[in-house]
């Protein structure tokens, strides 16, 4: 579920984007995964239509696709969001009344299967330049997002890395 203090609207780059009605404090939650979005195995999530197919995320061992209008949510290699717990994403910092609502792909988008490396266009000044499903194996980002990543995204870090990548307490 998506907070309640936001809008959909075009983006500066003409892009359909969440966007807050009213300042959003850190550490509120900005999206919680809820009863209503759909769970799918690896099997079900390939068998959706191309489109859904497209935004489906990492979810725990399977696959989810939200009901809400979060599948608005941008991009961005400096993310205003983040997770702390699988199900639960929260402001980074406070995000003033008309902020674009961002969190980073990389911290679901694990599964090239579902996605592939493209072009990051975010314009923050640690962009990546591309995004992939191996952003997470980067030790940048596991400093950035320490603590505040998915456990299936922990565990993708730990089965293809050489040492154990240990996410502190929140």
């Amino acid at each position: 579920m998506l907070h309640k203090n936001t809008e959909i609207k075009k983006n500066k780059m003409g892009e359909l984007a969440i966007f807050a009605t009213a300042l959003i404090e850190q550490g509120e939650i900005v999206w919680q995964i809820s009863s209503s979005d759909k769970i799918f195995s690896k099997e079900e999530a390939l068998n959706l239509p191309i489109r859904q197919r497209e935004l489906v995320f990492k979810y725990k061992d399977k696959y989810a696709l939200t009901t809400d209008n979060s599948q608005y949510m941008n991009h961005s290699c400096n993310p205003n969001f983040w997770f702390i717990d699988d199900a639960t994403l929260v402001a980074k910092w406070d995000i003033k009344q008309g902020g674009e609502i961002t969190y980073d792909y990389s911290t679901t988008e694990i599964d090239p299967v579902f996605i592939d490396e493209w072009r990051c266009l975010c314009g923050s000044e640690n962009c990546r330049g591309r995004i992939s499903p191996n952003d997470c194996l980067k030790k940048e980002f596991q400093e950035l997002h320490a603590g505040h990543l998915p456990s299936s995204t922990v565990e993708f870090i730990n089965r293809n890395k050489k040492s154990k990548f240990i996410t502190k307490k929140i």
